[in-house]
């Protein structure tokens, strides 16, 4: 019959309770990276939507009034800090725009998160947008 040395059983234990802590580790490494990421996506998804309601805004305010060249949004109060900023060129003469929007959300640990909308058309007796699209 073998007999046990005194303190095998204990670095048994400490080896089993050392590689159950790097595996728990590792878990909530995962999780919380993917967490971050879900919400920086979210984030994102809301910038993009604050920019495309900057360009949509401007639309409205050039068909109400053509002359307007300048357009202030008012945001409202939405619970995150968010900034919209809309350059609208328009030209009378000949009827075409260009709207540049972008959408900044600034997270509570004080990173931006801003995306940017870029629409281009003619509006002389009817809209015609030409394009719609994200730019970087």
């Amino acid at each position: 019959m073998k007999t046990y040395q005194s303190g095998q059983a204990l670095i048994v234990v400490l080896v089993i309770m050392a590689m159950g802590i790097t595996v728990i580790t590792a878990a909530i490494a995962l999780v919380a990276t993917t967490s971050l990421t879900a919400s920086r996506f979210e984030i994102g998804d809301m910038a993009l939507a604050a920019a495309e309601s900057g360009v949509e805004e401007s639309i409205n305010q050039m068909l109400r009034d053509p002359k307007t060249e300048t357009v202030n949004i008012p945001v409202g109060n939405t619970g995150v800090d968010e900034n919209v900023v809309v350059d609208t060129n328009y030209n009378n003469g000949s009827g075409q725009f260009d709207i540049t929007s972008t959408g900044t959300i600034t997270t509570a640990l004080n990173s931006s998160i801003t995306r940017k909308v870029v629409v281009s058309g003619t509006y002389k007796d009817k809209l015609e947008i030409s394009s719609w699209e994200e730019a970087d």
